[in-house]
């Protein structure tokens, strides 16, 4: 009886697998999209009939010879974004093939992810999947790194979406999609409100490994962010939250600090409330490095507004012309 289950599962996986598309632009990370693809396609046996394709360059011979490493995988020669290769792979797909994964070089995924992922996906009806991504210190990484991965389970970063605050499964308003049926990957791609049914998995959740981790890169990772976040909600894909409300006032209530007393009330409650989660998390992880938990979460907070008022103000240019 158990083996008949077995061999009915693993049959159901295979079928399950055959429908999904794991598109993957890998850039100038070559590296770090092996190590990925490692732990996506591990495991099952069934994961072989999932469709791998790797955008590089056509000269990149480390991507070529990734994906000549799988018999599943084709590399497809020229850069191409996130949404640029979903379309392509929507175009490319035979019929069947509903199922399309966004794979990030540099995440680490569980076992199974992608049959999870594409299980969900079908059960709940959604026509895309945001999931959590927690960050992890490498072993030996210095103290920011690990000050970093301390914060990012606080839930006080920048981001108002379900999927960086820890929260349980269940529907969201937004939220960066990853996992997406066929016919619905422009409009998810963005977290679009009302275009689509976007699903928060809490059971998926990659890592990214955090091996240095500067103050310039956490800055430049949350204006990023940010940036992309203003101009889907500004260009009007997506709507604002409470979230982005205070992300969008929170640097210009910090100038005002330098020259009022309102603004100087808001800089000392901020530092406050600052200083009190790096406390916290230096006695809970029983490590002086959460202290500076502190100022990663400032400079995440700082550079997540700065992005978002570049995305506000470059979609209001946009609209102009």
């Amino acid at each position: 009886m158990i083996e008949g289950q077995s061999a009915k599962r693993e049959l159901e996986d295979i079928a399950l697998a055959a429908r999904i598309t794991a598109v993957m632009p890998v850039g100038a990370r070559a590296g770090d999209a092996a190590a990925s693809l490692e732990t996506l396609l591990r495991g099952a046996r069934a994961l072989s009939m999932v469709a791998v394709r790797i955008h590089a360059p056509a000269e990149d011979a480390a991507s070529r010879a990734l994906a000549d490493s799988w018999s599943n995988a084709e590399h497809i020669p020229g850069e191409a974004g996130s949404a640029e290769a979903l379309a392509l792979a929507e175009a490319d797909a035979p019929p069947g093939r509903d199922v399309l994964v966004l794979c990030e070089p540099g995440l680490l995924y569980p076992d199974g992810f992608l049959l999870a992922a594409a299980r969900r996906l079908i059960e709940t009806g959604a026509d895309a999947l945001v999931h959590p991504v927690h960050a992890e210190a490498d072993p030996g990484a210095g103290c920011l790194a690990k000050a970093v991965q301390m914060a990012g389970g606080t839930g006080l970063g920048p981001s108002s979406a379900k999927q960086r605050q820890g929260l349980p499964s269940g529907w969201v308003a937004n939220g960066r999609a990853s996992v997406f049926r066929a016919g619905k990957t422009g409009p998810a791609l963005d977290g679009a409100s009302g275009a689509v049914r976007l699903w928060h998995e809490a059971t998926l959740s990659p890592s990214r490994r955090i091996r240095h981790a500067g103050p310039g890169a956490i800055w430049q990772r949350a204006r990023r962010a940010g940036r992309e976040r203003g101009e889907a909600v500004f260009g009007g894909k997506s709507k604002a939250g409470l979230g982005e409300a205070v992300t969008l006032m929170h640097l210009p209530l910090l100038l005002l600090g330098a020259v009022s007393l309102p603004g100087r009330s808001y800089l000392l409650l901020y530092a406050s409330g600052l200083a009190g989660a790096g406390l916290m998390l230096a006695v809970r992880h029983r490590t002086f490095c959460g202290l500076a938990a502190s100022a990663v979460l400032a400079l995440q907070h700082l550079g997540a507004s700065a992005g978002l008022w570049q995305g506000a103000i470059g979609s209001a240019r946009r609209r102009r012309r």
